[in-house]
C-alpha cells in the first residue's frame, strides 16, 4: 500500500481543482473535502504478483478485489462509488461534510478566515 494523501491543507485542496495547476474542477472544493478534516485516505494498492490499482479505469479491478465490499461492510466511504468520476484510491469516515464545515465557519467565523500550510489566510471562494 503506497498512502498518497490523509490530510489535506485548504492551499492544496484550491491546487487540486485548478487546472492551470495540473488540478480537475471535480474534485471537492476547499472545505468539502473529508481530507481538510483528516478523514480521508488515498492510497494505491499493489496486490501480490500484480500491477498497481490505480485511481481510474481499473474500477472493476478494485471490486474483484472486494475493497466494494469491505468499504460497505466497515460503513466507509469508496471513491469507486462516486457518481461525478472514479477515484478508486479514496476512501473516507462516513460522516456530514455538511456539518464538518458548519463547525469549521462556527470556529473561524467563514471559511474564508481559515489558515493555510504558511499561517496565511486562504480566500476558498
Amino acid at each position: 500500500m503506497d498512502i498518497n494523501a490523509i490530510g489535506r491543507s485548504y492551499e492544496k485542496s484550491i491546487e487540486l481543482r485548478d487546472p492551470s495547476r495540473g488540478g480537475k474542477p471535480e474534485n471537492a472544493p476547499p472545505g468539502k473535502s473529508k481530507h481538510n478534516y483528516y478523514a480521508g485516505l488515498d492510497a494505491n494498492i499493489t496486490p501480490p504478483g500484480e500491477k498497481t490499482l490505480m485511481m481510474q479505469g481499473m474500477r472493476h479491478r478494485w471490486i474483484n478485489h472486494g475493497f466494494q465490499k469491505l468499504a460497505s461492510k466497515h460503513n466507509i466511504i469508496w471513491g469507486g462509488n462516486f457518481s461525478s468520476y472514479e477515484d478508486c484510491i479514496h476512501f473516507a469516515y462516513n460522516f456530514s461534510i455538511d456539518t464538518a464545515v458548519a463547525n469549521a465557519i462556527k470556529k473561524y467565523g467563514s471559511l474564508d478566515n481559515m489558515k493555510g500550510d504558511n499561517g496565511k489566510t486562504i480566500k476558498l471562494t
